[in-house]
Protein backbone atom coordinates (compact mmCIF):
# COMPACT_ATOMS: atom_id res chain seq x y z
CA UNK A 1 0.00 0.00 0.00
CA UNK A 2 1.58 3.17 -1.00
CA UNK A 3 2.13 6.14 1.46
CA UNK A 4 -0.66 8.88 1.45
CA UNK A 5 0.61 11.98 -0.49
CA UNK A 6 1.87 14.86 1.42
CA UNK A 7 3.97 18.06 0.14
CA UNK A 8 7.82 17.89 0.87
CA UNK A 9 8.45 19.47 4.23
CA UNK A 10 11.05 21.67 2.75
CA UNK A 11 8.41 22.67 0.26
CA UNK A 12 6.30 23.81 3.14
CA UNK A 13 8.35 26.14 5.06
CA UNK A 14 8.86 28.04 1.36
CA UNK A 15 5.25 28.25 0.29
CA UNK A 16 4.69 29.24 4.81
CA UNK A 17 7.90 31.84 4.41
CA UNK A 18 5.55 33.26 0.86
CA UNK A 19 2.41 33.22 2.12
CA UNK A 20 4.02 35.26 5.14
CA UNK A 21 5.78 37.79 3.07
CA UNK A 22 3.10 38.28 0.50
CA UNK A 23 0.22 37.58 2.68
CA UNK A 24 -2.18 39.45 -0.04
CA UNK A 25 -0.77 37.65 -3.21
CA UNK A 26 -2.55 35.81 -5.40
CA UNK A 27 -3.18 31.96 -5.27
CA UNK A 28 -5.13 30.93 -8.10
CA UNK A 29 -2.03 29.49 -10.42
CA UNK A 30 -1.00 27.66 -6.83
CA UNK A 31 -0.64 23.97 -7.21
CA UNK A 32 1.59 21.14 -5.98
CA UNK A 33 -0.19 17.73 -6.10
CA UNK A 34 -0.81 16.49 -10.22
CA UNK A 35 -3.65 16.79 -11.69
CA UNK A 36 -4.63 13.60 -13.98
CA UNK A 37 -2.55 15.11 -16.78
CA UNK A 38 0.16 14.93 -14.19
CA UNK A 39 -0.51 11.60 -13.23
CA UNK A 40 -0.06 10.23 -16.53
CA UNK A 41 3.79 11.38 -16.75
CA UNK A 42 6.75 11.87 -15.22
CA UNK A 43 6.07 14.61 -12.74
CA UNK A 44 7.74 15.84 -9.17
CA UNK A 45 3.61 16.83 -8.98
CA UNK A 46 3.41 13.08 -8.25
CA UNK A 47 4.40 11.26 -5.21
CA UNK A 48 7.14 9.25 -5.09
CA UNK A 49 7.29 5.85 -3.24
CA UNK A 50 7.74 8.26 -0.39
CA UNK A 51 4.37 9.78 -0.95
CA UNK A 52 6.21 12.86 -0.74
CA UNK A 53 5.50 15.94 -3.48
CA UNK A 54 8.68 17.15 -4.56
CA UNK A 55 7.36 20.29 -6.65
CA UNK A 56 5.14 23.29 -6.05
CA UNK A 57 3.53 25.81 -8.19
CA UNK A 58 3.49 29.75 -7.30
CA UNK A 59 1.49 32.41 -8.74
CA UNK A 60 2.94 35.26 -10.26
CA UNK A 61 0.71 37.96 -8.68
CA UNK A 62 1.12 39.82 -5.65
CA UNK A 63 4.94 38.52 -5.15
CA UNK A 64 8.71 39.04 -6.25
CA UNK A 65 9.79 36.34 -8.78
CA UNK A 66 13.69 37.68 -7.84
CA UNK A 67 13.48 37.70 -4.71
CA UNK A 68 11.76 34.09 -4.29
CA UNK A 69 14.90 33.13 -6.95
CA UNK A 70 17.59 34.09 -5.03
CA UNK A 71 16.22 32.46 -1.97
CA UNK A 72 15.78 29.52 -4.02
CA UNK A 73 19.21 29.28 -5.21
CA UNK A 74 21.06 29.39 -1.95
CA UNK A 75 18.91 26.42 -0.35
CA UNK A 76 20.29 23.25 -0.88
CA UNK A 77 17.67 21.36 -1.42
CA UNK A 78 16.04 23.27 -5.45
CA UNK A 79 16.72 21.28 -8.25
CA UNK A 80 15.19 23.61 -10.97
CA UNK A 81 12.71 26.28 -11.81
CA UNK A 82 10.58 26.63 -14.98
CA UNK A 83 8.97 30.35 -15.42
CA UNK A 84 8.07 32.43 -18.37
CA UNK A 85 9.09 29.27 -20.91
CA UNK A 86 12.71 29.56 -19.49
CA UNK A 87 14.41 26.53 -17.03
CA UNK A 88 17.03 27.14 -14.28
CA UNK A 89 19.03 24.09 -13.31
CA UNK A 90 20.81 24.51 -10.47
CA UNK A 91 23.22 21.46 -11.68
CA UNK A 92 24.10 24.70 -14.92
CA UNK A 93 24.92 26.98 -12.64
CA UNK A 94 20.95 28.27 -12.29
CA UNK A 95 21.60 29.74 -16.25
CA UNK A 96 18.67 31.18 -18.36
CA UNK A 97 17.56 28.32 -20.52
CA UNK A 98 14.96 28.17 -23.00
CA UNK A 99 11.91 25.90 -22.22
CA UNK A 100 9.48 24.19 -24.10
CA UNK A 101 7.35 22.04 -22.51
CA UNK A 102 3.66 21.82 -22.98
CA UNK A 103 3.20 24.17 -19.81
CA UNK A 104 5.06 27.06 -20.24
CA UNK A 105 4.38 28.55 -16.88
CA UNK A 106 3.40 31.85 -17.74
CA UNK A 107 1.24 32.53 -14.70
CA UNK A 108 3.42 30.95 -11.96
CA UNK A 109 6.92 29.78 -11.23
CA UNK A 110 7.78 26.02 -10.58
CA UNK A 111 10.24 24.57 -8.38
CA UNK A 112 11.39 21.07 -7.99
CA UNK A 113 13.72 19.97 -5.73
CA UNK A 114 16.09 17.03 -5.53
CA UNK A 115 14.40 13.60 -5.39
CA UNK A 116 15.63 12.54 -2.10
CA UNK A 117 14.25 12.26 1.73
CA UNK A 118 17.07 14.13 2.74
CA UNK A 119 16.19 17.19 0.61
CA UNK A 120 12.57 16.74 1.23
CA UNK A 121 13.01 16.86 4.72
CA UNK A 122 14.94 20.03 4.89
CA UNK A 123 13.00 22.37 6.86
CA UNK A 124 15.91 24.87 7.00
CA UNK A 125 14.56 28.60 6.30
CA UNK A 126 14.48 29.88 2.80
CA UNK A 127 15.84 33.01 3.78
CA UNK A 128 12.63 35.20 2.62
CA UNK A 129 11.61 36.90 6.06
CA UNK A 130 15.14 37.61 7.07
CA UNK A 131 14.13 41.09 5.90
CA UNK A 132 10.81 41.99 7.08
CA UNK A 133 10.91 41.82 10.88
CA UNK A 134 10.11 45.20 11.60
CA UNK A 135 10.59 44.95 15.08
CA UNK A 136 13.93 44.27 15.37
CA UNK A 137 15.41 46.37 12.49
CA UNK A 138 15.66 50.65 12.69
CA UNK A 139 13.80 51.06 9.54
CA UNK A 140 10.22 50.49 11.13
CA UNK A 141 9.78 54.13 10.76
CA UNK A 142 10.72 54.88 7.34
CA UNK A 143 8.89 51.80 6.12
CA UNK A 144 5.78 52.93 7.52
CA UNK A 145 6.35 56.52 6.17
CA UNK A 146 6.90 54.82 2.61
CA UNK A 147 4.20 52.82 2.49
CA UNK A 148 1.63 56.70 3.89
CA UNK A 149 3.87 58.48 1.74
CA UNK A 150 3.54 56.24 -1.24
CA UNK A 151 7.23 56.18 -1.77
CA UNK A 152 10.46 54.41 -2.16
CA UNK A 153 12.13 53.48 1.02
CA UNK A 154 16.09 55.54 0.58
CA UNK A 155 17.90 53.36 -2.19
CA UNK A 156 16.82 49.94 -1.61
CA UNK A 157 13.53 49.83 -3.92
CA UNK A 158 11.36 49.25 -1.83
CA UNK A 159 8.49 50.68 -2.76
CA UNK A 160 4.90 51.32 -1.01
CA UNK A 161 3.13 47.92 -2.40
CA UNK A 162 6.04 46.16 -0.82
CA UNK A 163 6.14 48.36 2.16
CA UNK A 164 2.11 47.32 2.70
CA UNK A 165 2.72 43.83 2.79
CA UNK A 166 5.63 44.21 5.35
CA UNK A 167 3.52 46.06 7.50
CA UNK A 168 0.88 43.12 7.67
CA UNK A 169 3.21 40.60 8.13
CA UNK A 170 3.89 41.69 11.37
CA UNK A 171 2.15 41.33 14.80
CA UNK A 172 -1.64 41.68 14.95
CA UNK A 173 -1.11 45.32 16.11
CA UNK A 174 0.05 46.67 12.54
CA UNK A 175 -3.00 44.63 11.01
CA UNK A 176 -5.76 46.14 12.79
CA UNK A 177 -4.09 48.94 11.26
CA UNK A 178 -4.19 47.96 7.49
CA UNK A 179 -7.55 49.68 6.21
CA UNK A 180 -6.62 52.87 8.31
CA UNK A 181 -3.10 52.80 6.04
CA UNK A 182 -4.84 51.36 2.75
CA UNK A 183 -7.16 54.31 3.18
CA UNK A 184 -4.11 56.90 3.96
CA UNK A 185 -1.90 55.73 1.20
CA UNK A 186 -4.64 56.04 -1.69
CA UNK A 187 -4.76 59.69 -0.87
CA UNK A 188 -4.12 62.59 -3.41
CA UNK A 189 -0.57 63.91 -2.37
CA UNK A 190 -1.14 66.90 -0.44
CA UNK A 191 -3.88 66.20 1.76
CA UNK A 192 -4.09 67.25 4.95
CA UNK A 193 -2.98 63.96 7.02
CA UNK A 194 -0.11 64.53 9.10
CA UNK A 195 1.83 61.54 7.72
CA UNK A 196 4.93 61.23 9.78
CA UNK A 197 2.64 62.10 12.73
CA UNK A 198 1.20 59.07 12.23
CA UNK A 199 3.81 56.68 11.18
CA UNK A 200 5.45 57.74 14.35
CA UNK A 201 2.11 56.71 16.28
CA UNK A 202 1.94 53.75 14.44
CA UNK A 203 5.65 52.71 15.50
CA UNK A 204 4.21 53.32 19.04
CA UNK A 205 1.62 51.04 18.71
CA UNK A 206 3.60 48.36 17.06
CA UNK A 207 6.37 48.34 19.60
CA UNK A 208 4.12 49.20 22.23
CA UNK A 209 0.64 47.46 21.56
CA UNK A 210 -0.83 50.18 22.65
CA UNK A 211 -3.01 52.84 20.92
CA UNK A 212 -1.83 54.36 17.70
CA UNK A 213 -3.62 57.84 18.70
Amino acid sequence: MSAPPYLAPALTVLRDEINRRWPRRDRTSDGWIGDARHQATRSDHNPNERGSVDAIDVDEDGVDFPTIFAAIKRHPSARYVIYERRLYHRLRGWKSEPYDGVNPHEKHFHLSIDQTREAEQDTRPWGLLEDTDMLDRATDTPIIQAALHNTMIGRSGVTVGVALDQLRAVPAAVAKLATRVDELAARPAGGAIDYDQLADAIVRRVLTGGPAS
